[in-house]
C-alpha cells in the first residue's frame, strides 16, 4: 500500500497543472505594459523593464492584430477582447506563470459580459 500511495504523490507531483483560460479586456496602455482584465481581476502579461511572461511574445506575435481594437494613442495604443490560456497565480495575485494561447475576441463580447467592468468603445484618437 506505501507503494501504490507513494506512486499516486510522485503522480502528482510531475503531472503539470491543467491550463485555465481567461477572457477579457486586453489592455496595451504603452509600450511593453500589457493585462488582461477578467471576471476575476487584472492579469499582468507584460510590464515595462521585465519584459513578457513566458510564452506570451509568441503567443501574441502568431495570433496578429485584433480586427476590433479602441486605439487610444496615435501610436496604436489601446484595448480590445481577447482570451489567454495558460498558468495563472492566484486570484488576486495578477501573476501569470506562462502562456500557452493568445487569441482575439470581438468587443462585442467583452462589452455585453456582465462580469466585466464597462468600456468605452469609441476611440479618444483616430487616425487620418
Amino acid at each position: 500500500m506505501k507503494q501504490y500511495s507513494l506512486a499516486v504523490i510522485l503522480a502528482l507531483l510531475v503531472t503539470p497543472a491543467a491550463a485555465e483560460t481567461r477572457c477579457g479586456w486586453f489592455t496595451n496602455p504603452t509600450p511593453a505594459n500589457v493585462f488582461l482584465d477578467d471576471a476575476d481581476g487584472g492579469w499582468t502579461l507584460s510590464a515595462q523593464g521585465r519584459g513578457g511572461v513566458p510564452g506570451f511574445d509568441e503567443a501574441w506575435a502568431s495570433e496578429g492584430s485584433p480586427q476590433e481594437w479602441v486605439q487610444m494613442h496615435p501610436a496604436g495604443y489601446g484595448y480590445g477582447c481577447a482570451c489567454v490560456e495558460g498558468d495563472f497565480g492566484p486570484v488576486g495575485s495578477q501573476e501569470v506563470l506562462d502562456v500557452r494561447r493568445y487569441w482575439h475576441r470581438p468587443l462585442a463580447a467583452c462589452a455585453e459580459d456582465p462580469a466585466l467592468e464597462e468600456r468605452d468603445l469609441v476611440p479618444m484618437w483616430e487616425g487620418d
